[in-house]
């Protein structure tokens, strides 16, 4: 089955690039944060609101995206990924945002810290 050419365009961009675990951390991040010009356009909502929590280490960042509409809304608390070692509440704002419109709800997206600068627990 031939793949989409948009598709095929986006997996050779990716081409050559190392792959991320071999990486020193603060590459890998930067590698990573490169990717996002890749990502889907941010889907326009009806509000942002960032904000600070005191969490047991430290105050951590939270943002709230609403979607348009009366609601009320369901909650969806959404953690970004990448082995709690890449990325930030930056790096999935878009995506944060495409699911807030999508799927007509309201997101929390918790920041948290990174190892291995902040080791578990």
């Amino acid at each position: 089955m031939p793949v989409d050419p948009q598709i095929q365009a986006l997996l050779d961009k990716g081409t050559g690039v190392p792959a991320t675990h071999t990486l020193p951390v603060d590459v890998a991040r930067a590698q990573y944060e490169a990717r996002i010009s890749l990502m889907a356009p941010a889907a326009e909502i009806a509000d942002v609101v960032e904000q600070t929590i005191d969490g047991p280490g430290g105050p951590l960042r939270i943002r709230i995206y609403t979607p348009y509409g009366a609601g009320p809304f369901p909650l969806h608390v959404f953690f970004h990924g990448s082995g709690f070692v890449l990325c930030s509440l930056d790096t999935h704002d878009g995506m944060c945002r495409n699911l807030c419109a999508g799927v007509e709800c309201v997101v929390a997206s918790v920041d948290y810290r990174l190892a291995p600068e902040h080791k578990f627990p």
